[in-house]
């Protein structure tokens, strides 16, 4: 069944072992799954065009397939340290897009006598090179990890609650972080703990990733660990795998200004099905406090789940339209209902160049409805949404840039922003197609197409200055709405 991907930002520990699930260590997606031999090279020209046909099929805006393909070439040679043809491009653009297999075919085993390296992973690296590069970028990942990112956004995470590296002394697994109130922690394991063994078995001499599948384990199953401290008698910890809680929402904090006036601040660390909730956690603890305003910091959010955004955006606005959404089959518009936390309360929303997606769209809608004061720098203009599928006789899947996000005035957030003074933009309309807008009286548009423009500019500093900057500004304009000029 084809799923729109979560993206979140990334929790960089070696291995994280939840639910019997782990992120995988960095290039285990292009992991050689067939030896080299005649068979790679079918394998790869299927692997290659069934991403093709996918991109063709489902992208906002995918280019031709005969693009695409001399853009995995290209990187095939270079990765093989190969000169490829000069005549490649002209070579595959005189073929129809059915007759481009053969001669992919014919290339990749041209390639794969030539080349001393191992053949499959070059042509999956240089296949996830290539989607790389398509509008909005694109990305190929295991299915597994797939798996742990859905887990993750939904709140529905299962298993010990541990991330390990190995021990360059005692080569054995090392827990390097225990998840707070999680399975492992409350059966009393700790940050360097030693494990030497599980469920009975040794895991001396094991690689890692042998240590991961013996963890992994479904919901509620009983796993036994015997671990040691340095230089501390060994324990052994018995319990059940069980549901880990990753916090989408920091735990608010109070900022104290002259006044004296009190800033409630918090940063979201991912969209997810959660947010919401935990928003009208902190809701309550905050109005407790009687907070003169509160503080949102976006940067570094991404996000890529429509119906999750859609559900912030309907709890920090008070109705109206949240923006619009155009795929291959047109456009759609979205109402907000009215829900309105921290009704009674200015708001402000820190952004910078990394925050994108969907994390873009809901902040534009608090800007629009001015609801919301955005400060800090442009966001990234990825005014994407995307969506992931299954890449057919692989164990791995893509996800692509399958709509464009746009404002309620059908303004999109996709682009540069660099025109910011210009009396004529493009729009989209309802049907998909580019249509010029000219502003009312020949002025400026506020908001220009592609990002975010903060209505008030905050130089990169420390994250504490831009707390404080943040709040400052929020109890100063924020009635004073109008975006800074580049």
């Amino acid at each position: 069944m084809r799923r729109a991907l979560i993206r979140f930002p990334a929790i960089w520990i070696p291995v994280l072992l939840i639910a019997g699930l782990n992120l995988p260590a960095h290039g285990e997606d292009a992991e050689v799954t067939n030896p080299d031999g005649a068979g790679d090279v079918k394998t790869a020209v299927d692997e290659v065009m069934h991403v093709v046909n996918m991109v063709l099929e489902h992208h906002i805006a995918p280019p031709t397939g005969q693009q695409m393909v001399v853009d995995v070439i290209r990187h095939v040679y270079q990765k093989a340290q190969l000169q490829m043809p000069p005549d490649m491009p002209q070579l595959i653009s005189r073929r129809s897009l059915e007759q481009v297999p053969d001669f992919l075919n014919d290339t990749l085993e041209e390639v794969a006598r030539r080349s001393s390296q191992p053949f499959q992973p070059l042509v999956r690296e240089s296949l996830t090179d290539m989607v790389s590069n398509l509008p909005g970028g694109a990305r190929i990942t295991a299915v597994r990890k797939h798996t742990v990112n859905e887990q993750i956004a939904s709140n529905r995470y299962v298993g010990t609650g541990i991330a390990l590296r190995m021990s360059s002394t005692d080569h054995r697994p090392t827990i390097t972080h225990v998840v707070p109130r999680g399975p492992m922690e409350l059966a009393g394991g700790e940050k360097g703990d030693l494990i030497i063994e599980v469920n009975g078995i040794s895991t001396k001499g094991k690689m890692l990733s042998e240590v991961v599948e013996m963890i992994r384990g479904p919901d509620g199953s009983e796993i036994t660990f015997v671990v040691h401290q340095p230089d501390q008698p060994p324990r052994t910890l018995t319990f059940q795998r069980g549901v880990i809680n990753f916090p989408s929402l920091s735990k608010p904090e109070l900022l104290q200004l002259p006044g004296p006036k009190l800033i409630g601040y918090m940063k979201i660390k991912r969209i997810s099905a959660a947010l919401v909730h935990e928003l009208r956690q902190a809701e309550k603890t905050l109005l407790e406090q009687d907070v003169d305003g509160i503080v949102l910091d976006f940067r570094m959010v991404h996000g890529a789940d429509l119906h999750q955004s859609l559900l912030l955006a309907n709890a920090l606005l008070d109705g109206g339209e949240i923006g619009q959404v155009r795929s291959r089959s047109g456009s759609r518009g979205y109402q907000a209902e009215r829900e309105a936390l921290f009704a009674k309360l200015p708001i402000a929303i820190i952004v910078d160049r990394h925050t994108s997606g969907t994390a873009e769209w809901v902040a534009a809608a608090l800007q629009d409805h001015k609801r919301a004061l955005i400060v800090g720098a442009k966001t990234a203009g990825h005014g994407y949404g995307d969506s992931t599928f299954p890449i057919p006789d692989t164990d791995r899947m893509l996800t692509i840039s399958t709509s464009e996000l746009l404002r309620a005035d059908g303004i999109s957030l996709v682009g540069t922003g660099k025109p910011t003074n210009i009396l004529t933009l493009v729009r989209r309309t309802p049907d998909g197609r580019r249509q010029k807008v000219l502003p009312r009286n020949g002025k400026r548009i506020p908001y220009p197409p592609g990002p975010i423009v903060p209505n008030k500019r905050i130089e990169e500093e420390s994250t504490a200055d831009i707390k404080t900057k943040a709040a400052e500004i929020l109890l100063k304009e924020f009635k004073k709405t109008k975006p800074t000029a580049d």
